[in-house]
Order: structure tokens, then sequence, then C-alpha cells
């Protein structure tokens, strides 16, 4: 019962892992901003995927030796990264398609500046992640359905910003990836402990 849905949810609550990946979004800020250039932008993505790679696997760790290891029937295999493949296919290219070829869509929906189509695929990954791990994961829900919302209404005119361009297609979006991932590492931390010491509790073990 609840036990096993906290073990299923509980590579994902491990929120303070996904922290180290923060560094990632160093490399658009120093490339747009002409810091880093050339050849130099392959090794700073190199560097910045490699030190967050190692900070989050230290940081499980961490959480393997806090809270316990759990190691799902059969490993972790190739899920994961065939699950992203699958879902920025499907976000990217099939729908897209599907809808300029069938419903007659403007492709400017998904290439212009107006509205923000990478935002909307993002708010519905959270969103299903955030249903498929309930009810662990609301912050994750309530992002999703926000940033999915937003992505889909031309804020750029709205707010008067030049060219209508969306604010999640210019400076905005690395702040609102950050705070995304700052809140998501802090709220489904608060989540495992508080699950785990609830459980404690029901078995008679207030430690």
């Amino acid at each position: 019962g609840r036990l096993a849905q906290l073990t299923r949810a509980y590579p994902v609550l491990q929120g303070y892992a996904t922290l180290p990946w923060l560094l990632v979004f160093l490399i658009p800020l120093l490339v747009d901003t002409g810091v880093v250039r050339g050849g130099w932008s392959w090794l700073l993505v190199f560097g910045c995927l490699l030190a967050a790679d190692i900070l989050s696997r230290r940081i499980r760790r961490w959480y393997e030796g806090r809270f316990g290891l759990v190691r799902p029937v059969g490993g972790k295999g190739w899920g994961p990264f065939l699950s992203f493949i699958g879902l920025s296919l499907l976000g990217f290219v099939l729908i897209p398609g599907l809808l300029v070829r069938f419903m007659g869509v403007s492709t400017a929906v998904f290439d212009g500046d107006v509205l923000s189509w990478p935002f909307v695929v993002l708010g519905s990954v959270l969103l299903g992640s955030g249903f498929m791990y309930r009810p662990y994961l609301p912050f994750n829900v309530i992002a999703g359905a926000l940033l999915l919302s937003l992505a889909l209404v031309p804020l750029g005119d709205l707010l008067g910003l030049a060219g209508g361009v969306h604010p999640f297609n210019s400076a905005a979006r690395l702040p609102v990836l950050a705070l995304g991932l700052i809140c998501h590492a802090f709220t489904a931390h608060a989540t495992l402990v508080r699950e785990l010491h609830q459980i404690q509790l029901e078995l008679g073990d207030p430690g």
C-alpha cells in the first residue's frame, strides 16, 4: 500500500540530487554572453554535464545512507533515457507534425516567438509526472499546469514586449527553469522526509 507507493516514488523524491543540474544553466548563460566561445563551448558542456552527474550521484548515495537503499526489480536500465527520448520525439516532432498536417495549425505556433512550445512540452511532462507519482509531487502538477497555460498565451503581446516575444523565449527562460528546479528539489525532499516519518509513526517507531 502506502509503503509500496513511496518505494516506487523514492528516486524522484530524492530532490536534492537534482540541484547539481543547475550547473547546466551555466552553458547558455556563458555562451550567449560571449564569455565562452568556439571550442571552449563544447568543453563547457562536457564539464558541466560531468560535474552535475558526479555531484548528483554522490547526493543519491547520501540519500541511500540516510534513508535506505531501494533497487527496483530488474534495475532501471535504459528506461529513463528511452522515456526522455520518446517524450522529446512525441512533443517536438510527432505532435507538431500531426497538428500541422491534419489540423491546419500554423508552424508559427511551434517555431515562432509569440508562444513557447518547448514550455508546453515541459509543462505537459511535469503535469504527467505529478499524476504518475501522485500524491507525492503536487508541486509538479501545479507548476506543470501553470507553465502549460502560460506558454499557450501570447504574454509578449499582452505585456507589450518588443516584437511580442514570449518571456519564456527570452531572458526569463533560465530564471523560470532554475526556480522550478529549486522548488522541486526542496518540495520533493520535504515530502520524502514527511512520508517516512509518518510511516515510522504508524509502525510505532518515533525515531
